[in-house]
């Protein structure tokens, strides 16, 4: 802070740090909403402040620091160093090249101790007291991500958010993956199935023996730069996914004769 003018009403200006970008320090874009609110909302930096948590707004920013939505799709997910929802898998049945895969959700969110944000707190109480504070308020959301596999090197395939938040195209996404893998059973599996049906399906190549699905964390308010402006071009590349699931489920419904490589093309691509 630099003073420019001194007396009863002091006036301050804020100064960039003059060694930014050095050192491994750099900067924290955050968005202008957080401040003055959406449309009629409350900003969130006042209904933090009605809480009084304000190791809850060191939080906030924190993860505005660890959300990489152009690669990881929101705030860093990976094992021994993030923060997320986990899945159980199971395979449900095997349909020419494809198989049928369900998830069902654990029922806790798990924060590893090498995750930045959780490593300030010295109790792990007050982190999730402040994370809880973050997700009640609704600053951040969980939104299902299908990914190749549950490894440092395991890439975010697309969206899958049948039982979370996400965005309308995001959720079209994994409806059109459930009605696909379902029209792939036997009819005696859809009248009497042995899986829960409410659960997320999605029919994948055969190849894909390691995939998983993870809950990823999502900022709700999210800063005008380029990875924001990437993601935003990738979510539109998502958007055609949905068809080619639908395409999909009428060849296995034998509604369409269209090739099955040609109708997952895009589904494989992530």
């Amino acid at each position: 802070m630099e003073l420019i003018r001194g007396g009863r009403n002091p006036q301050y200006r804020i100064v960039a740090f003059e060694n930014e970008g050095t050192d491994g320090d750099r900067r924290i874009w955050l968005p202008n909403t957080l401040i003055d609110g959406a449309a009629k909302e409350a900003p969130a930096i006042e209904l933090i402040r009605q809480n009084g948590n304000v190791k809850a707004l060191e939080l906030l920013v924190d993860l505005y620091e660890q959300h990489f939505l152009a690669t990881e799709g929101g705030i860093e997910w990976r094992q021994g160093k993030g923060i997320r929802v986990g899945y159980h898998r199971d395979k449900v049945v095997d349909w020419g090249e494809f198989s049928v895969w369900t998830f069902t959700a654990n029922s806790s969110e798990t924060a590893w101790a090498d995750f930045p944000p959780f490593a300030k707190f010295s109790d792990s109480s007050a982190f999730w007291e402040a994370w809880h504070l973050l997700r009640h308020l609704g600053l951040v959301t969980s939104v299902a991500h299908l990914v190749e596999s549950d490894t440092e090197e395991g890439e975010v395939m697309h969206p899958l958010p049948y039982d979370t938040d996400g965005m309308p195209h995001e959720k079209e996404i994994a409806e059109a993956a459930h009605d696909a893998a379902f029209s792939m059973m036997a009819e005696w599996r859809q009248e009497h199935p042995d899986f829960y049906y409410a659960d997320p399906l999605v029919p994948l190549r055969r190849h894909f023996q390691k995939v998983e699905l993870v809950g990823i964390f999502r900022l709700r308010y999210l800063p005008h730069t380029r990875a924001t402006a990437d993601w935003m071009r990738k979510q539109s590349e998502w958007a055609g996914i949905a068809d080619d699931f639908r395409e999909l489920e009428a060849v296995a419904a034998g509604k369409s004769v269209r090739n099955q490589r040609h109708a997952i093309s895009r589904v494989d691509q992530g």
